[in-house]
């Protein structure tokens, strides 16, 4: 045989080979794809539900806060209104908020070394001869309830803290 008839049964065989490559019954390939991919599909999807509410539990317990510091910034003495200020300022339950003007302020010099606050015996004016400023710290715990917490091996509830200080004169 010649190469041109060679060649033309080669290219006959290739095309038969296509043919039959193309005429595989193709139909349910989309719907076994799609059951092997949705379960997947599904635990990201619920994965991402459950970060976002576990972000808007952050932002709603720092929002409350500042809620309570802002009524610091009028009389950082009175504990229990600050405290009332900032459960008011939410409907995240259960919410703990600590705050004792005795353990949870502190004085610091504007170049950021710590300082005696005024008052107290042994007190001097920052380096620069400023007055350090007042600073207090009120925190806030709540928890978090996933999604899917009630099922065995995936998240369990958790407890969400976040600080507030800010400076109240």
């Amino acid at each position: 045989m010649t190469h041109a008839i060679m060649s033309a049964i080669g290219r006959a065989a290739s095309r038969l080979a296509r043919l039959a490559r193309d005429r595989v019954n193709r139909s349910g390939a989309a719907a076994a794809e799609f059951a092997l991919f949705s379960p997947i599909a599904i635990l990201m999807i619920a994965g991402l539900v459950d970060y976002s509410k576990y972000i808007a539990t952050r932002i709603e317990l720092e929002q409350a806060l500042r809620a309570g510091g802002q009524y610091a910034i009028k009389d950082f003495l009175d504990a229990p209104a600050i405290r009332s200020a900032v459960a008011a300022a939410t409907d995240l339950t259960p919410l703990t908020v600590t705050y004792n003007p005795a353990t949870d302020s502190f004085c610091e010099c504007p170049d950021g070394t710590g300082s005696l606050c005024p008052g107290n015996d042994n007190y001097a004016a920052c380096a620069g001869g400023e007055r350090p400023g007042l600073y207090i710290t009120i925190r806030g715990t709540t928890t978090f309830d996933p999604l899917f917490a009630d099922l065995p091996g995936l998240a369990a509830n958790m407890s969400v803290s976040q600080d507030l200080t800010l400076r109240v004169r």
